[in-house]
């Protein structure tokens, strides 16, 4: 789980962020890109799975095999989350742009 979740992690950062140069040295744009928005996603992720088996055990609950699919399922869930909430951000800012340029 933990690969798979520093491999999304990756993912999501190098997909949803920009780069820009300083001095010669590529960094992460943290105020156009969305490097943080795709690992604060993975965050959230983490946090609540933690919550969930934590409570779970609190509880006395039993694990099977099931269980632990149930993170891999919310990760992936996360991610297309990420994707569809950026996608529709960036075509209503564009949409928004153009109406305010036609006024």
């Amino acid at each position: 789980f933990s690969i798979a979740t520093c491999m999304v992690a990756f993912f999501l950062s190098v997909t949803l962020g920009r780069v820009k140069q300083w001095r010669g040295v590529p960094l992460p744009d943290l105020v156009r890109g969305r490097f943080t928005l795709g690992l604060m996603s993975v965050t959230v992720v983490l946090l609540a799975t933690g919550a969930g088996f934590g409570v779970s055990a609190l509880f006395g609950a039993t694990f099977h095999s099931f269980v632990s699919l149930v993170p891999l399922i919310a990760l992936g869930v996360q991610v297309d989350d990420c994707i569809i909430t950026v996608n529709t951000l960036a075509v209503n800012t564009l949409a928004n742009a153009a109406g305010s340029l036609e006024e």
